[in-house]
């Protein structure tokens, strides 16, 4: 049973805004978030995406690479052990880590879960792997290829009562989504990057990122579709200006 939802900051990058939104605003640099989903259930803790690696404080080029000048704010506090200890919370708490996606700033913290089950489609891992060569950069192996506990899964998955795990390709192989049933807030599907922004959904527009703009396409109509069936608010994580729309722990959607 699903207990409760905390949302995680974990730094802040900086991309050109036609990154976000597909072929808008060239030039134009937009500031995004990097969150971590905390939810609490009766059989344990699951966490939907780790977010930056720590090891970059001390050496961005050598842990992010080109990626490095991206990461415009990251700080100890933004390390997912630092924000589970604000909340009480030790790394062996935690029984599931979902990768929404296997890029840099949702595995960072992975290594810090070696007890937890990890949850990732099997398209995603495969690719993460080989990836095409313009998808690569992304894509840093240090972070998820390790033995820990793989579960691969292919297309959608009822992780435990009260949390479904969406596939939702497009912006990589092997997107998903998480559709969280809370007991007092109502239905939340946390997006992960198949939404970056409002605007996506707004202007019926794909990010410019995308392994596959026209799945990624099919992916978000899907999602939009499904929140209004479920009646769920859509929690798009790398949302500029989230905290103004979201709160962030240690506040609690129950």
């Amino acid at each position: 049973m699903v207990k409760g939802l905390y949302l995680l900051p974990g730094g802040t990058l900086e991309l050109d805004k036609s990154i976000i939104l597909y072929r808008t605003d060239m030039g134009k640099k937009v500031r995004i978030p990097v969150v971590v989903s905390l939810v609490e259930t009766s059989e344990g803790f699951v966490l939907f995406d780790t977010g930056l690696n720590p090891k970059g404080l001390l050496d961005p080029s050598g842990t992010w690479g080109e990626k490095a000048s991206l990461v415009v704010e990251c700080t100890a506090a933004d390390d997912v052990r630092n924000r589970l200890k604000e909340l009480g919370i030790k790394p062996e708490d935690v029984s599931y880590v979902v990768n929404s996606h296997l890029h840099y700033d949702h595995t960072g913290g992975n290594q810090y879960f070696p007890k937890a089950k990890f949850i990732v489609q099997k398209a995603e891992y495969r690719f993460a792997l080989l990836p095409d060569d313009f998808a690569a950069g992304a894509y840093m192996r240090d972070h998820f290829d390790h033995p820990y506990d793989y579960c691969f899964i292919e297309g959608d998955h009822e992780l435990l009562p009260g949390i479904t795990l969406l596939f939702s390709p497009g912006h990589t192989p092997g997107s998903q989504a998480m559709l969280v049933r809370l007991p007092e807030s109502g239905n939340v599907c946390l997006t992960g990057d198949v939404v970056y922004c409002l605007e996506n959904i707004e202007r019926n527009l794909p990010a410019g990122n995308c392994w596959d703009p026209g799945q990624a396409m099919m992916s978000m109509k899907r999602l939009t579709q499904l929140a209004k069936r479920e009646n769920a608010a859509l929690f798009i994580t790398h949302q500029p200006g989230i905290w103004e729309r979201l709160k962030t722990a240690p506040y609690c959607y129950r």
